[in-house]
């Protein structure tokens, strides 16, 4: 068969894997909620709200009399901007945001694995290997995992993408028109989410200075193209940041959010399972509780095989005194150079070198200490790392098939395909239970339950939305300016936003992500002793009461 006929059987086999998966959700996607508290249901309220009511750059719905830059928000400004356009000039889909939001999630698969293939391709793998353990990487993926809170880092296919775009880069062919895509590809997503920024630029410009290294004697015929592979990386950070500074008024959000070297990963988060009943398995060998959420980027059972046999190598030509020579196996075109340079941003995202009583080093990073995140690097690890690991489990296959006994190739070949993909399967699975819709009972979408509206409730008691100036939940919660972090009720921010979008009210706090010190310092007043000056009803934009939202709990001074 030809290619494209592998590329027909591999889109379809994606089909059904997330209609199996996600069955009920693709049926009526409007219908459910992937999370109903925490940062899950804010992701989706700010979207809503924001196409719903507002428009340009400008977020109304919290932070309240302020509001806030779109970006902070985590909405997608991309996907929010987009949705509120067609919302005024194309179809009403005010409505339709959450469904929207979790099929493009869900189907984000697609491109994933296509773009698997095509890398997988390059590294001169067979058609059925290459569709099959695409498959496998992409349903592995740490990305799964944000499908519960993080949607906008939820779309599992923008590191293959940017791969395959840096490995017909690195090709040289044409390299002036791939590095335009790349940038072009960094910068849009970089719209959706800050971080793709970083994870798009640090991957490239970590290749570009390992390919520096490795073709070094040939400094003067590189130079030109690792200095616009420089430019590659650092263009789509220096665009927006620009951007940034032109549209956003704000200057005295918090610069060094807490936790750099906390939300990292390790030993643990990369090459042992995290969830299911692999880790439970595991946990009968090796007792370890993995809690570093951030930093998960498992490799797989065959990702630890590879590992172990790159160290059995290290160790071999360290004992010969050969380490000059290939450490790692021969792999194909520039493999080795992002493997390497995967293996740097790896030890980036474990907190390398900041750990051996560096962290004076932060001081320098300017506005790239606002990513403290930096366990979320470790996502291109596991990318390279699981496709390196398919080339080299396909080359000792074809060894056993080709030199050796058949019999035993066909049998290892089986075994380690089978267990890979039952892992993988697991992976699926376990992520698709904890979301909303099979964790709780009833977990339709709140925003749009019929039988249950804050505006209907409000005129039914005799009021209008017109008659307040904006919503006051108690208990009360304020996050996201670093310095007060107050959530004493994860019931009270819900009910807030369900009835902020239901009445088009403002909430009159926030939670949201670097805002501004002095509007947070003012937002605590409305809380704070009476002998406390309230300075922020002089910004307040009328004279109408505040709604004032409680839930079934114990108020306390």
């Amino acid at each position: 068969m030809r290619t494209s006929h592998y590329i027909i059987i591999l889109l379809v086999s994606t089909l059904l894997i997330i209609g199996i998966a996600f069955g009920k959700i693709l049926i009526n996607p409007n219908a459910t909620l992937f999370a109903i508290g925490g940062d899950g249901i804010k992701n989706y309220y700010t979207v809503a709200y924001y196409v719903q009511n507002d428009s340009g750059l400008h977020f109304t719905g919290m932070n309240y009399p302020y509001g806030e830059h779109i970006v902070y928000t985590d909405n997608q400004p991309l996907l929010a901007m987009t949705l509120r356009w067609i919302n005024d000039n194309v179809l009403n889909i005010s409505r339709d945001v959450f469904g929207i939001m979790n099929i493009l999630m869900i189907t984000s698969f697609l491109p994933c694995v296509f773009f698997l293939f095509l890398i997988l391709k390059k590294m001169h793998l067979p058609n059925w290997y290459a569709v099959l353990t695409a498959l496998i990487i992409g349903f592995l993926s740490p990305q799964l995992a944000r499908f519960i809170a993080h949607y906008a880092l939820a779309y599992v296919f923008f590191l293959p993408l940017t791969w395959y775009l840096m490995i017909r880069f690195f090709e040289k062919n044409n390299w002036i028109g791939w590095g335009m895509l790349l940038i072009a590809t960094t910068s849009l997503f970089g719209l959706i989410h800050l971080y793709y920024l970083l994870l798009g630029g640090v991957f490239v410009l970590a290749s570009s200075v390992i390919y520096l290294l490795r073709y070094r004697k040939r400094f003067k015929q590189i130079i030109l193209f690792v200095i616009f592979g420089l430019v590659v990386a650092l263009l789509p950070i220096i665009l927006i940041k620009s951007w940034l500074f032109l549209t956003d008024p704000i200057t005295d959000r918090p610069m060094v959010p807490w936790g750099y070297l906390y939300y990292v990963a390790d030993f643990e988060t990369i090459f042992l399972p995290y969830k299911g009943p692999i880790l439970e398995g595991w946990n009968k060998i090796i007792q370890y509780n993995p809690t570093k959420w951030e930093g998960q980027a498992y490799v797989g059972f065959m990702g630890i095989l590879s590992a172990i046999y790159l160290v059995y190598r290290f160790i071999r030509y360290a004992i010969k005194n050969k380490l000059r020579r290939r450490v790692l196996p021969v792999v194909p075109g520039n493999m080795g150079i992002f493997i390497w340079s995967s293996i740097l941003i790896l030890l980036f995202s474990m907190g390398y070198p900041f750990k051996f009583h560096m962290e004076s080093l932060l001081d320098y990073l300017g506005p790239l200490k606002q990513f403290r995140s930096l366990g979320r690097f470790a996502w291109i690890f596991y990318y390279v790392f699981t496709v390196f690991t398919a080339v080299q489990l396909h080359r000792y296959i074809r060894v056993y098939l080709t030199h050796k006994n058949k019999t035993i190739g066909m049998v290892l070949a089986s075994v380690f395909l089978l267990f890979w993909t039952f892992e993988s399967g697991v992976h699926l699975n376990e992520n698709v239970q904890d979301l909303a819709i099979h964790k709780f009972k009833g977990s339709s979408n709140a925003f749009l339950n019929s039988s249950f509206n804050y505006k209907d409730i409000l005129e039914t008691a005799g009021y209008s939305t017109s008659d307040f100036q904006a919503i006051l939940p108690l208990p009360y919660f304020l996050v996201g300016s670093e310095k007060f972090d107050i959530q004493r009720s994860t019931a009270a921010a819900v009910q807030s936003m369900l009835a902020s979008y239901h009445t088009r009210l403002p909430v009159a706090t926030g939670k949201m992500s670097r805002t501004s010190l002095s509007q947070s310092l003012k937002l605590t007043q409305l809380i704070s002793h009476e002998h406390i000056e309230k300075q922020i009803l002089r910004d307040y934009k009328n004279d109408k009461p505040l709604l004032l939202l409680t839930t079934h709990q114990t108020l306390t001074a």
